[in-house]
């Protein structure tokens, strides 16, 4: 028997069947493309009122903030939803492009001047918290207030090199990506395959697999190293809302964090894994609105 045909005899099937409606009906018409460098980001603009930029993270697309958007644009909210250069529905980069933290950043600054926006606040998720950070820090005058969920603030290990890319070949995107999501959720029965076949869509378009290895290689730029040697320099208020079990950042790294930038508020996610807001949006999303709205104050 194949690796593909022990997979699928232990239930692990390649096919991408579903599809999150409640997501469709609220982003339809609302996406839009801008070029930047040869790339097409792709956007999703959502509801009006105080913006708020919200970057992903690897892997991912704006679709992450499914169980989020919604009651932000509830709460009186314009979202500004992001997908990076190779990642979601934005196109792949050219040959070359760098994926360094400092220049992700800068195409996402760029596309919100393109949205029409001045100063926002900022929410982003795992690698998108470290871009995150990146622009609180080097734009301080463009950024209100910053949240980052479980993100990427210190060196960690990337596990998308030449192994992976051949596992998921041979096993199927859909196999692989429902691997990855269960581990990023400490119960992974709260899982919905209708995401998982999401997830694996994107994951699924020619070129997205290696556009994840180049990311590897080069978002750990010598300025991300600069960058977290630069947290007490950070004066915006912060909060970090952290999964109590993430496996992938694990806790030590949030409290290092919080220690380092000074008006900042470190939030702990019970029964949550490496998505907090994914998994345990009844608990993320009112500490999210509230922080955002200003009705509370990290200390």
């Amino acid at each position: 028997m194949t690796l593909a045909g022990a997979l699928t005899t232990f239930g692990c099937t390649r096919q991408i069947v579903n599809h999150d409606s409640a997501w469709t009906i609220l982003t339809n018409g609302h996406g839009a493309e801008i070029e930047i460098e040869g790339v097409k980001v792709h956007t999703i603009d959502l509801g009006s009122g105080e913006p708020v930029v919200m970057i992903h993270g690897m892997a991912d697309s704006a679709y992450s903030w499914r169980a989020n958007a919604a009651g932000l644009v509830a709460a009186g909210f314009r979202l500004l939803l992001i997908d990076q250069p190779g990642l979601g529905e934005s196109s792949i980069p050219p040959d070359g492009w760098s994926y360094a933290v400092e220049h992700q950043a800068e195409v996402i600054l760029r596309a919100v001047d393109a949205a029409g926006i001045g100063r926002f606040r900022l929410v982003g998720h795992s690698l998108g918290g470290a871009v995150a950070l990146q622009l609180a820090l080097r734009h301080p005058e463009r950024v209100s207030r910053v949240v980052a969920l479980d993100p990427a603030c210190f060196r960690v290990s990337c596990g998308f090199g030449r192994a992976t890319t051949f596992l998921a070949h041979v096993a199927g995107t859909r196999w692989f990506t429902r691997l990855g999501l269960r581990s990023a959720y400490f119960r992974p029965e709260r899982l919905d395959e209708a995401a998982v076949d999401e997830y694996a869509r994107r994951l699924d378009a020619p070129g997205h697999m290696a556009a994840l290895g180049s990311i590897c290689r080069t978002f750990f730029s010598p300025e991300f190293d600069r960058m977290t040697e630069s947290y007490g320099a950070l004066q915006l208020e912060t909060l970090l809302i952290w999964g109590a079990h993430d496996t992938w950042h694990p806790l030590a790294m949030g409290e290092r964090l919080h220690a380092q930038i000074p008006r900042s508020r470190l939030e702990l996610i019970a029964e949550a894994g490496h998505n907090p807001h994914q998994e345990r949006p009844d608990l993320v999303n009112p500490v999210l609105v509230a922080f955002l709205r200003g009705e509370d104050q990290p200390r």
